[in-house]
């Protein structure tokens, strides 16, 4: 396999690039920390997982463009969801069917899925408290405000998490991805002079405070919420991971997906927080 040389460090003369070249192909490498067998194990599944679908399916073309940036994504995935032990759940994944639905239904497949391609600004067309589980993966990034009102005020964002809340039984769970705003690669392509975005056509990519407020603000409350390296590593960046350190920054929650877990309880969360927003 072919891979990239890597990046200059910032500080030096910047190679032209595109969005995509800030995504590393996602392999596991020996050396990279964790658990390395099962981490590994999660990997190989999910390629070869991948790689059946694309060649089942030759003309899903988002599929061969992402493989060799999303293992990595769907074998963290799969980790994530692994701690919840989801077997006999009702699960609904938002944003329609695709290799990663395939690669999860496989991993997990003792569950009945139910998906869904509802525009998420719209009502989701299900009854009340009838899912053990809601999947929102790489999604919520891409939910626009329906109305334009001079500003945005996430309010597409906002009334796709509280459809989730609504159709989500009691101690039921959501597991959402998402870019995250604040991580080294959106870093990276700020000093770079790149739009500060993982990828242009997204509406608005949140940094995990923020996530976990609006979440909050839904009704769900958090029960867990990290970052992970899904497309990149922090040894690209070394200079920025310096600079955080020796300026007292956070060089913590980098990553460049944010994951996170949230129940439905009887009671409402007390919200962390607001977001600085127009009313």
């Amino acid at each position: 396999m072919t891979r990239r040389p890597p990046r200059a460090p910032v500080g030096d003369a910047p190679p032209p690039s595109t969005w995509r070249d800030r995504k590393v192909p996602g392999y596991w490498q020996p050396g990279s920390g964790g658990d390395l067998a099962s981490h590994e194990a999660r990997v190989r599944f999910v390629d070869a997982a991948m790689r059946h679908w694309i060649a089942t399916h030759p003309g899903d073309e988002h599929a061969a463009r992402s493989h060799p940036h999303d293992v990595v994504r769907l074998a963290t995935t799969i980790a994530w969801l692994g701690d919840l032990d989801p077997r006999g759940r009702k699960i609904l994944e938002l944003g329609g069917h695709g290799v990663a639905s395939f690669v999860l239904e496989q991993a997990f497949p003792d569950n009945d899925w139910v998906r869904d391609d509802t525009d998420l600004r719209q009502p989701l067309p299900f009854p009340d408290a009838c899912f053990d589980l809601v999947l929102a993966m790489e999604v919520i990034e891409h939910v626009a405000d329906p109305e334009y009102a001079h500003a945005t005020r996430l309010s597409g964002m906002r009334h796709c998490l509280r459809q989730i809340h609504r159709v989500l039984r009691v101690h039921g769970t959501l597991f959402l991805t998402t870019p995250n705003a604040c991580s080294l690669l959106v870093l990276d392509r700020a000093l770079r002079s790149e739009p500060p975005w993982q990828y242009p056509f997204h509406f608005r990519e949140l940094t995990p405070r923020e996530l976990q407020i609006l979440v909050e603000q839904a009704g769900l409350h958090v029960r867990r919420c990290g970052t992970e390296y899904v497309w990149s590593r922090p040894e690209q960046t070394p200079a920025l991971l310096r600079f955080l350190r020796d300026e007292g920054l956070d060089a913590d929650e980098r990553g460049d997906d944010t994951f996170l877990i949230a129940e439905r309880r009887d009671t409402p969360p007390v919200p962390r927080g607001t977001l600085d927003l127009p009313v």
